[in-house]
């Protein structure tokens, strides 16, 4: 990583293209979030009313679910 690190970075032309990809990437990246946000806390929601009202009063079931989905979010 350390000789990829030390390389040149290109031409101007090349570093504004990188900059444009990379701000690309952080919006694409920030809207996905908030989607699975979205999503996850609704059904998080749910699934712990469901398990609790169901099963046990715990809640393990919820915390399961929204902990992978965090989980599944970050890798």
């Amino acid at each position: 990583m350390v000789k990829v690190l030390q390389q040149d970075e290109g031409t101007n032309k090349m570093k504004e293209i990188a900059a444009a990809i990379q701000v690309g990437a952080w919006a694409y990246l920030k809207r996905q979030f908030r989607t699975i946000g979205m999503i996850l806390v609704p059904v998080g929601a749910v699934v712990f009313l469901t398990s609790v009202a169901i099963s046990k009063p715990n809640g393990d079931s919820a915390l399961s679910f929204v902990s992978a989905g965090l989980y599944r979010t970050i890798s």
